[in-house]
């Protein structure tokens, strides 16, 4: 694909440019996050969840079904687990932070 473009000034002067390449390239960090998993488990859950993943994890979190945060831990290491025997029944969104990526995982907790 072709584009060029042009710029009249109002004192005369004329700008433009061609040859523009129009490149398809996605940016973003979903990349990454499809290649960094962490393993949550067990899941249904009902006092401690663990944690496993590749990397270091920093600060844990733990969200109810309406995006309030519930719960939060910082790990520090590769492995980890929260006490979740506070929470009430239902779904939760665990997102785990590591030095190049955020995770989310759900989980079920049950009693």
């Amino acid at each position: 694909m072709k584009i060029a473009f042009q710029l009249n000034g109002h004192d005369g002067v004329e700008f433009g440019f061609d040859d523009v390449v129009v490149e398809d390239t996605w940016v973003g960090i979903e990349d990454v996050n499809k290649k960094i998993k962490i393993n949550v488990y067990p899941n249904p859950v009902s006092n401690f969840v663990y944690i496993i993943a590749p990397q270091n994890l920093g600060q844990v979190d733990v969200f109810n079904a309406t995006g309030a945060l519930v719960l939060s831990k910082f790990i520090g290491n590769c492995k980890g687990s929260i006490d979740v025997s506070g929470l009430s029944e239902g779904l939760y969104i665990i997102g785990a932070s590591t030095a190049c990526s955020y995770i989310n995982s759900r989980i079920s907790i049950i009693r």
